[in-house]
């Protein structure tokens, strides 16, 4: 897959030190990075790239833009930070919300030994790629777009556009 050896994808790792595995030569003290963008992939990765596909015949264009968005939001869902988009904010923002909303739910969730973020850490890890339609997907990404911002995951159904009943 071209991602991982693109080495512009590692300029989003900057702000984030620490982040990166980086591996030493035996006998030069000089430090390599693998693979060449940072990014070690994982179980459900290509998952950020299927709804593209729906909508880009184009390699390259479908991956471009899927860098972008890699680059611009999905990452913060895989590194621990106190970044206000990362996934712990996130978490903290869904079961907030879901206490606020759901008080009941919470409580029966948590009784069963289901807790609520158990269930949704998946979903929002994967910015609910293979959990929506993929239309679902496209409509909810599209907001994040417009917002600028992945809050829009975690946040009420009707503003995220996904159409829960």
């Amino acid at each position: 897959m071209p991602f991982l050896r693109d080495p512009k994808v590692m300029e989003v790792f900057a702000s984030y030190p620490g982040t990166v595995l980086k591996a030493s030569r035996r006998k030069n003290i000089d430090s390599v990075i693998y693979p060449p963008s940072g990014v070690i992939p994982f179980h459900g990765f290509s998952m950020y790239v299927s709804p593209l596909c729906y909508l880009y015949d184009d390699p390259v264009q479908l991956y471009i833009v899927f860098r972008q968005m890699y680059m611009n939001y999905f990452h913060r869902l895989h590194i621990i930070s106190d970044d206000p988009e990362g996934i712990l904010s996130l978490c903290i923002l869904f079961e907030r919300i879901l206490q606020d909303k759901e008080p009941e739910l919470v409580m029966h969730l948590t009784c069963v030994g289901a807790p609520p973020l158990r269930l949704a850490f998946r979903w929002i890890l994967r910015a609910f790629s293979g959990y929506l339609s993929p239309e679902q997907v496209l409509l909810l990404w599209d907001r994040i777009l417009a917002w600028d911002s992945l809050e829009i995951i975690v946040g009420e159904p009707q503003f995220a556009g996904v159409g829960m009943n």
